[in-house]
């Protein structure tokens, strides 16, 4: 068995998987070297798996029994483009701002970005190719997110556990400013446990009813 992911540390592209790279510039459905003879009308000898293990080129459905114990990726055809399915892939990376497509009651993910036939719209687009895109998403495909990683927001990640939280920074930034400050720009005040200060409901009580003094 192949020992841990290796990871790829560049001050440009943040922590990024050493296998995401030839993952996205590979070229799959060609028919295996290894296997050519064994073509059928089911198509098992293309090369259309992806060892995220051994990083080397495609391999088919027969190569699969050398590579029982590593991780591998699917890769299939939506629209004459090459997709991972979402539930696949985000086990491996994390995938935030890349928008998902459906395709046979499967969400997909485009690995490169697509030829744009038409001209870019307004509304949201991707931030590298300028294709039409859903309000909560940012990258049209892994490798326009790799891009933006470089030329956009080098806090952008697909490694878990340091996804880059605007909102989180926001309010760290909030805190560590003086009271008047805050009221001025319209931050929330926050306690140190995270949690917005709410004013107590016995701070300001109502006085009760006066009665006399007895005579």
């Amino acid at each position: 068995m192949v020992g841990p992911m290796k990871e790829k540390n560049d001050s440009s592209l943040g922590t990024t998987p050493e296998w995401l790279r030839p993952l996205l510039k590979a070229k799959y459905f060609k028919s295996c070297r290894d296997h050519r003879g064994k073509a059928d009308l089911n198509k098992n000898s293309e090369c259309n798996f992806f060892c995220l293990d051994c990083i080397s080129a495609p391999i088919c459905s027969y190569c699969l029994i050398h590579h029982t114990q590593h991780r591998i990726l699917r890769i299939r055809r939506s629209w004459y483009h090459n997709v991972v399915r979402f539930n696949e892939v985000e086990k491996h990376i994390d995938i935030s701002g890349v928008q998902h497509y459906v395709n046979n009651n499967s969400k997909i993910v485009f690995l490169n970005p697509r030829p744009l036939s038409r001209p870019m719209c307004k509304g949201v687009v991707c931030e590298i190719c300028a294709r039409s895109l859903l309000d909560s998403f940012r990258f049209c495909s892994l490798g326009c997110k790799l891009e933006g990683m470089k030329r956009v927001d080098q806090k952008l990640t697909f490694t878990f556990g340091i996804k880059y939280n605007r909102d989180a920074e926001q309010k760290k930034q909030c805190k560590n400013r003086s009271i008047d400050n805050i009221s001025s720009d319209g931050c929330n005040h926050y306690g140190e446990d995270g949690v917005k200060d709410t004013p107590s409901i016995y701070s300001h009580r109502r006085k009760g009813i006066p009665h006399r003094a007895p005579f």
